[in-house]
């Protein structure tokens, strides 16, 4: 993978969490802590990232900061991957016991005997 691959990776990924946000630029930015001609930049591809701001966007989307620069989150724009990750995101979005509870859910669901596979 070269530095152009992964500079596409984050601007298409940039685009995809910004779109999938329904906020403003400004919204969004403000939201990443980045400024909004950065996140522009960002989104059409010229931008430089360091890797503190790399870090910060990261952690505002609760995503590993290598995740931004690879293809995944693109794949995962499948209906069931879809679908899995709003579950995901919910999750995260829990206190600690109900993340258990969460789980606990998740798990019951996916037990043939319950016919959900």
């Amino acid at each position: 993978m070269n530095t152009q691959e992964i500079s596409g990776n984050l601007c298409q990924n940039m685009v995809l969490f910004h779109r999938k946000s329904q906020l403003s630029y400004e919204d969004f930015a403000a939201a990443l802590g980045v400024s909004k001609s950065l996140l522009q930049r960002l989104g059409s591809g010229h931008g430089n990232v360091t890797l503190n701001t790399l870090c910060v966007i990261a952690e505002a989307l609760r995503l590993h900061p290598a995740l931004l620069l690879t293809d995944l989150p693109q794949r995962l724009e499948a209906p069931v991957c879809s679908a899995v990750l709003s579950m995901l995101l919910l999750y995260w979005d829990l206190p600690e016991p109900e993340q258990r509870t969460f789980l606990g859910l998740l798990q019951a669901m996916g037990r043939p005997s319950d016919g959900w596979l």
